[in-house]
């Protein structure tokens, strides 16, 4: 996807969501995953639910605001990948992740980021 940044907010920024269905809580499913800004700042904040474990998180650097940022967030078997304008800014092992049926994306579903979200695209392949 491409984010871009206009302006900061003091609360977690919500970009999107991926969830079955979504309710703001931590069982498997309701983060698989979601995308928000840090409170404070333009810095990415990822999390990635798994079977055993709530979230595997990751932060990116701050964006510089009123710029297009091309996100990439790959999860492929138990490997992890953030880049940020074709820049690696992580690469985890995350936990076992069970195949969900019915499958939702929420885009600024709450605490809304100020930003620009556009190119959104999923693949399950």
């Amino acid at each position: 996807f491409v984010i871009r940044p206009l302006g900061i907010v003091e609360s977690w920024g919500n970009i999107f969501v991926f969830s079955t269905p979504y309710v703001n809580g931590i069982d498997y499913g309701q983060r698989v995953p979601i995308v928000y800004f840090q409170p404070g700042t333009t810095k990415l904040h990822f999390s990635i639910g798994t079977d055993s474990f709530l979230e595997e998180q990751f932060v990116s650097r701050n964006m510089p605001l009123n710029m297009d940022h091309e996100v990439e967030l790959k999860v492929v078997g138990s490997t992890s990948t953030i880049s940020v304008n074709g820049v690696l800014e992580s690469s985890r092992t995350v936990g076992t992740r069970s195949q969900l049926s019915n499958l939702r994306v929420h885009i600024g579903c709450w605490y809304v980021a100020n930003a620009i979200i556009s190119d959104v695209s999923f693949s399950s392949a």
